[in-house]
């Protein structure tokens, strides 16, 4: 993982708000995804959907998580390949974002996405965030 600065322990933090992303979708924990968000967070998903707000993220997440990986065996994986601190308290980090099948194999594109994360009251939160596919060239 690169990192342009910063200390260890907040590039941890940020890396448990990236694990408890993947649990969450893992998991089908719908609120515990919705929790990760700042009240005015903006999220652009992998299919170019714009959601505003943590209201219409909830929304959106409480329609499509459930179900995702019931029973199917099947996982993702979300890694934190590069943390950019652009001041203390506010981070791009980069994310490779993969689903696996239950036999461990890679199903459809990976994903690239770009969370911009702002610590306020101590805990970093997801406040921009653009989910891109990877497409083979």
């Amino acid at each position: 993982m690169n990192t342009n600065q910063g200390n260890t322990a907040e590039i941890e933090a940020i890396k448990q708000v990236v694990a408890t992303v993947e649990h969450a979708q893992v998991n089908e924990l719908t609120e515990e995804f919705i929790g990760l968000f700042r009240e005015d967070a903006i999220w652009t998903t992998g299919h170019g959907k714009r959601l505003t707000g943590r209201e219409e993220i909830a929304e959106f997440t409480r329609k499509v998580l459930p179900g995702t990986f019931a029973g199917s065996g099947n996982t993702a994986s979300y890694e934190v390949v590069h943390v950019l601190f652009i001041r203390p308290d506010v981070a791009a980090v980069k994310v490779r974002q993969r689903y696996l099948g239950a036999d461990g194999v890679q199903i459809g594109a990976e994903g690239s996405p770009l969370y911009v994360m702002a610590k306020e009251d101590g805990r970093w939160l997801l406040t921009a965030n653009q989910n891109t596919l990877v497409v083979e060239e």
